[in-house]
This record gives structure tokens, C-alpha cells and sequence, in this order.
């Protein structure tokens, strides 16, 4: 072969590969010329509070997404990509921004967010005049999705090249997934990163307050929420001969029990009638409404002389409420109890048990739910306590750190005889709370004269304490075994129940608690903050985890 013929096989070789790398890398021109052409800003809150958010390019639809890790910063800036027409992307800061894309959550603070389902919301395009429309260079599909949880991804699409609009009607577009399509954390976990455990920490403290972000993979859902309170009402509103009734004194040696757990027992008993599909009637007695005024209004001993009625079978309840006969003393509560604490001889045991749609919520859920229900105060009692008023008064103002330091009588009376504690022990776990989130701001709910006075010699801490008569409750007797503050002839007892409802309302409503979840007010208290806020408050326990307790919350679920 001669040079020609060398110069002319090396060309046809040459033409070849050419050939064939065009035939390779042809299909890969749309997004050379996106990466190179498409102006593109970044700016995330940091790599820790996405997880280093990336860029990706889906070829063969031209379409671009940006991996967002669901939990923005409300506050911080975002912003928003251009349009091919090489204008800046308009920054808005989050909160605007989550008009458009994040009001399907409707965020509105720590009371509310649909934090665990998915959203698909189709952009409208009748109003191209909207300032915070988001425009595609190429009539595609434009979306923002989290790659690696897309179960819970946030989708904007714009069906045409006009910019799409993403003013707030477009929420009543929004649909939710089912659960089975949610990699959410197990029952009874919380926390972005799933890792923290109703049933055993004593300490929840996330670097960011839950208040400010987006718990992307918590079970708390208003719907699901609204769902149950409906159910609950409707089951106490129907069948009214076939309800649940409750004679009993709740407590041991016919004395009754403390308000707190007296409300809990109660939880259990709702719970139960809900499993089996009955209303559930309290027609016994509330040691704690054995006051002059509750007798007064003819409510002597009657939950409802401070809670809403929980069942609408009025006629039934008042025959049912006649019928009451005092027990004996020395009764064992496991005879009256379906959830007696050391009891061997309870059957069954549906007071753990949760109905089977709701069993993927949680255990603490459920119970928060029933607590929320039960502890309902009527009118006659927010007026009496009027925490508004109350709240002006002392200065309780958000945020707030929520101290209970439980004293009284339960010093002398209970297994928390000789172990009691004082103010200066939980100083360590308030600074604590107080660095974190940035605050010195301390409502103190405790029945001890003696750490009120502690707490007025620290500086250190603004510490607010409601108003009440302490002393009456530094007794060697346990409160509800005093006759006297029961039997309808003095009004003590009714200050006592109104200032134990008032420590543990406001202790719900502080952002943050430092709490005794042995004690039935903690443990209330962070039910019923868990079901206002629709999450857990971060918490720090002195004396053990929120589980177990009467057997209402176990590692293993009966479900019904």
C-alpha cells in the first residue's frame, strides 16, 4: 500500500470515530448547553441544615431539579432561578417564598404543619402578572423536589412556557399521599433524623428549634388530627345505651387521686370505649369537685363542674350519675382500673391498644389525643382562670422555658418521699434550654413556697410565677385524703384544682419544659404542649422517660 492509500485509511478512520463519538454524545447536547448557558444561583442556609443540596439534569425530558432538603429556615434567603432570558432570579425571603411553595404545609408557626405528606399542587397559569412566578426557558415541566426523601418532596409544575403562579388559591389544589408512600420515622420517633424516642429519652434537645423549621418526616398531621376529634365526638354523641360508663372513684382507698391522674385514667378509659366502638361516660366522682362553689352550681363531685361534658348522652349520664355508691375503702384501683399501676389482674389490657388507622402515628400520638379531648376546661373554668389576663400580668411571653418542680405533699406522702429536690438542681438543665434557644425567660409551675423564694433570688433568670395559696399544700396527708377540702363546705380545694389546671395549661403552652415525667402534671403537661404545637417541645426530664406508665404505653402495640 502505498502513502496515498496510508493517508486515505487513516482519514476513513478518522471519519469513523467521529461517527461514532457523535453517535454517543449527540443525545448529550441539551445539557452541555443548559450547564454552560443556564444562569443558575445557589444559595442554601448552610450544607448542615440541607444536607449539601445538588444540581442534577434529567436528559432525556430536559428537565431540571433542584434536591431541597425539606426543612428551610424560616427567615433565611432563597434564591430563585431566572429565566432564559438571563434576568436575575428574584430573592424573596423564606417566608414569602413559602406562599408558593411551601403553603401547602399551611406553616403558620409551631401550632400547625402538614410536615408528612406529599404534595402535588399544578401550577395555574391564568395569572402570568404574579411578582413571585417561577419561569422555564424551554416550555418544560419545571419542579423542586428532594432526591433522596421523594416521598415527601414539594412539586411545583407549570403545564405551558408562561410563568406560573404560585398565589395562595392554588392551595386548594393541593392532595395528599397516603402513608404507605411516606418514609417517615417509625411510631413514636421524631426529629429530622428520626433518632429520638418518646418511650425512652429523658432529654430531647435538636440543634434547631422546631418551632422555626419544617419537621420533615414527623407523623403529626392536622388532618389526621382534625380526623380523630371528629371520630371521638361522634362516637360519644351516638348509641348512648351502649356507652362505656365509669362509677367509680378514680384512685386508691376510695380517696381519688390527683387531678393529673385523675385526667389520665380518664385518657385510658376513652381509649378503651374508642377501641371497642362505644362512647365512653363518666358518670363517678372528681375528688377534686367536692367544693363550694362546684356545689353551687349543683356539680358537687361532677367532672363537668370544670371540664366539657364528654359524652352528649346528657339524660343517660345524669341516671348513670345517680347511681353512684361510695367504694369501699382499701379498695385495690386494679378492681375499678383497667390500667392499675402493678396490677396483675387486669384484663384486657385495651388501654394500650390503638385502632388500627391510627396505630402508624404512634403510641404518644394517640395519647396526646386523648388528652387533648379529656381536658377540654368549659367556659365557667376559663373564665375562673383567665390565663390571658394572667399571662399579661406576669410577663409570659414567647419564648419560654416551662419549669415544674413538683414539691408538696408528695415529699412526705409518695415514692418520691425523702427525694425531693431544690431549685438550684434544675438550674443546670434550665441553662441548658436557656443557651440552646437562646432565652432566660422561665415560667416556674411548682406547689413549694420555699423555691419560689429561691427563684426570686436568682438573677440569672427571669423567672415568672403565677399567684397562688402554697402553702395550704406543705402537708404531711396527701391532698385528696383531706376531707376537709372535699366535702362541699370550703372553696380551698376548688383554688387547688384551678392552680394545678393552671400550672399545666401554661406549662403546655411554654415552647420548652424542664419537667418530672414520673409526675401525671409533667407528663399531661407534655401531651397536651405535643397536641397544641402538633409535635413534642424540646424536653429535658429529671426523673426518667415519658414511657412506661399504667401500661398505656408499651414497645409492642395491640392493635384493634
Amino acid at each position: 500500500m502505498g502513502f496515498l492509500g496510508i493517508r486515505a485509511a487513516f482519514w476513513a478512520a478518522l471519519l469513523v470515530t467521529f461517527v461514532f463519538l457523535m453517535s454517543i454524545l449527540g443525545p448529550l447536547k441539551p445539557a452541555f448547553h443548559y450547564i454552560l448557558h443556564r444562569p443558575l444561583r445557589w444559595n442554601p442556609v448552610s450544607d448542615a441544615d440541607l444536607d449539601s443540596p445538588t444540581l442534577r439534569d434529567d436528559v432525556g425530558n430536559v428537565e431540571s431539579s433542584v434536591a431541597l432538603q425539606p426543612r428551610l429556615m424560616l427567615g433565611e434567603r432563597l434564591h430563585v432561578v431566572g429565566s432564559e432570558e438571563g434576568e436575575a432570579g428574584e430573592e424573596a425571603s423564606s417566608t414569602e417564598q413559602a406562599a408558593g411553595l411551601l403553603q401547602h404545609l399551611e406553616f403558620d408557626g409551631p401550632a400547625h404543619g402538614r410536615l408528612d405528606e406529599t404534595y402535588t399542587h399544578e401550577s395555574s397559569t391564568e395569572d402570568p402578572s404574579t411578582e413571585e412566578s417561577i419561569a422555564d426557558e424551554s416550555t418544560t415541566d419545571k419542579s423542586i423536589t428532594d432526591e433522596s426523601t421523594a416521598d415527601e418532596s414539594i412539586t411545583v409544575d407549570s403545564s405551558t412556557a408562561e410563568e406560573s403562579s404560585t398565589d395562595e388559591s392554588s392551595a386548594d389544589e393541593s392532595t395528599y399521599a397516603s402513608h404507605e408512600d411516606n418514609k417517615l420515622c417509625e411510631p413514636d420517633k421524631f426529629g429530622n433524623d428520626c433518632s429520638a424516642d418518646i418511650r425512652t429519652v429523658t432529654r430531647y434537645l435538636p440543634d434547631e428549634d422546631p418551632a422555626s423549621i419544617e419537621l420533615a418526616q414527623s407523623r403529626w398531621n392536622p388532618q389526621a388530627w382534625d380526623q380523630l376529634m371528629n371520630a371521638l365526638s361522634e362516637m360519644q354523641s351516638v348509641n348512648c345505651e351502649s356507652a362505656r360508663v365509669h362509677y367509680g372513684l378514680i384512685g386508691a382507698n376510695a380517696r381519688g387521686a390527683g387531678l393529673a391522674s385523675t385526667l389520665r385514667y380518664m385518657t385510658a378509659y376513652l381509649s378503651d370505649a374508642f377501641v371497642e366502638g362505644r362512647g365512653f361516660m363518666f358518670a363517678g366522682r372528681l375528688n377534686y369537685a367536692g367544693t363550694k362553689s362546684c356545689k353551687s352550681r349543683g356539680q358537687l363531685g361532677d367532672f363537668e363542674c370544670f371540664f366539657k361534658p364528654l359524652s352528649a348522652c346528657s339524660e343517660e349520664r345524669s341516671t348513670a350519675f345517680a347511681k353512684y355508691v361510695n367504694p369501699k375503702a382499701k379498695t385495690n384501683r386494679c378492681m375499678r382500673n383497667i390500667i392499675g399501676q402493678r396490677c396483675s389482674n387486669v384484663k384486657p389490657y385495651l388501654a394500650r391498644s390503638i385502632p388500627a388507622q391510627y396505630a402508624p402515628r404512634g403510641n404518644f400520638w394517640w395519647r396526646s389525643a386523648m388528652a387533648a379531648y379529656v381536658a377540654r376546661v368549659n367556659e365557667a373554668t376559663a373564665a375562673e382562670l383567665n390565663l390571658a389576663e394572667l399571662k399579661a400580668s406576669i410577663g409570659f411571653q414567647h419564648p419560654i422555658i416551662g419549669v415544674h418542680v413538683r414539691h408538696g405533699d408528695s415529699c412526705h406522702t409518695t415514692t418520691r418521699k425523702g427525694t425531693c429536690v431544690g431549685l438550684a438542681h434544675y438550674l443546670p438543665h434550665i441553662q441548658a434550654l436557656a443557651e440552646k434557644y437562646n432565652t432566660t425567660r422561665v415560667y416556674l409551675a411548682t406547689d413549694d413556697a420555699a423555691v419560689v423564694r429561691e427563684a426570686a433570688a436568682n438573677s440569672d433568670f427571669q423567672f415568672l410565677v403565677a399567684p397562688a395559696n402554697r402553702n395550704v399544700l406543705q402537708s404531711a396527708t396527701q391532698i385528696e385524703y383531706r376531707a376537709e377540702l372535699w366535702d362541699g363546705t370550703s372553696d380551698t380545694g376548688h383554688g387547688i384544682a384551678l392552680s394545678a389546671l393552671q400550672d399545666t395549661l401554661l406549662l403546655a403552652e411554654a415552647d420548652y419544659l424542664v419537667a418530672h415525667l414520673r409526675s401525671n402534671l409533667s407528663r399531661m403537661a407534655l401531651e397536651l404542649s405535643a397536641a397544641a404545637k402538633q409535635r413534642p417541645p424540646p424536653f429535658i426530664s429529671m426523673d426518667g422517660p415519658w414511657c412506661p406508665h399504667w401500661r398505656m404505653c408499651e414497645d409492642r402495640y395491640n392493635v384493634y
